[in-house]
């Protein structure tokens, strides 16, 4: 026999070292990353804390030094809700307003009873506040542009209706004109 050639029991001792060398190997491997990771989010965890601290720091000057800044977004705030007693007159006031300005024309504005809400939505939203519902009649056929800036003044107004229900086709004699079903507007009342 050639000495060159690699016995049995030479390979197989050399196998069992070579997989204790990748066993050690992975267990090291493993333990360094656990300690670089655990090092990691403790250095997170601080950098948190400062932050936190930070902005707790700031929020606090700004109310205290720029007690002008919170006022003033209190005031934004307050102008988005309508008192109850004045939500159907304001909104009705509004909506014709902006139906003027788009030209179009409303024909009836029926406010929808209290205690009914569709499923899925909650009657209170914070402790005063409240959601209500009103139906807008559109004479139809209406012009698709002024429709759109109707809608526009609507949604971008003060204090702050939206429309949660409307259904609109197109007028197939105008290409220019769709008609429209009766929209429900939501408005939020303290």
């Amino acid at each position: 026999m050639n000495e060159d050639n690699v016995k049995a029991n030479s390979l197989r001792t050399f196998m069992i070292v070579a997989i204790l060398i990748m066993i050690i190997g992975g267990g090291l491997g493993f333990y360094f990353a656990q300690n670089w990771l655990r090092q990691m989010a403790a250095d997170n965890n601080a950098l948190t804390a400062k932050i936190d601290e930070n902005n707790k720091t700031t929020i606090k000057s700004s109310t205290d030094s720029g007690g002008s800044e919170m006022k003033e977004l209190v005031t934004q705030t307050a102008r988005m809700i309508t008192l109850s007693d004045n939500f159907q007159i304001q909104t009705t006031t509004d909506l014709n307003k902006y139906a003027q300005e788009a030209g179009i024309t409303i024909t009836g504005i029926e406010p929808v009873a209290d205690g009914t809400t569709e499923p899925g939505t909650i009657p209170e939203l914070f402790t005063g506040i409240k959601s209500k519902k009103i139906i807008v009649s559109i004479g139809s056929p209406v012009s698709f542009v002024g429709l759109i800036k109707f809608i526009k003044a609507l949604e971008t107004n003060s204090p702050k209706l939206q429309i949660t229900n409307m259904n609109i086709s197109k007028v197939r004699a105008n290409n220019d004109s769709v008609t429209v079903e009766p929209i429900t507007v939501e408005g939020y009342v303290r």
